[in-house]
C-alpha cells in the first residue's frame, strides 16, 4: 500500500485500483460537492494540477489524461 507521504503515489488514481479512468474523476467531483471524503492518499492522487486543492480542475485533468489530451500527471499549467 502507498502511504500519504510516499512519492510513489499514482496521480489520477483516486480510488486506488491502479488504473486512471472516469471513476477517478467521478470521485473527485463527488468530493467537491461533499458526497464523499477523500483520505490522504486519495487526496494526494487527486491533486493532479499541483495547486494543493481538490476541485473540478483536477477532475478535468484526469479526464483529459484518460482521453489522451494530457500525457502525464501531475501537471502544471
Amino acid at each position: 500500500a502507498i502511504g500519504p507521504d510516499d512519492d510513489d503515489v499514482m496521480y489520477g488514481d483516486v480510488n486506488g485500483d491502479e488504473k486512471i479512468n472516469s471513476e477517478d474523476a467521478l470521485m473527485v467531483l463527488q468530493s467537491v460537492v461533499g458526497l464523499t471524503e477523500l483520505d490522504e492518499r486519495a487526496a494526494k492522487a487527486a491533486n493532479v494540477n499541483s495547486d494543493d486543492k481538490i476541485d473540478t480542475q483536477d477532475a478535468l485533468g484526469i479526464l483529459q489524461f484518460v482521453v489522451g489530451i494530457r500525457t502525464e500527471l501531475p501537471y502544471k499549467d
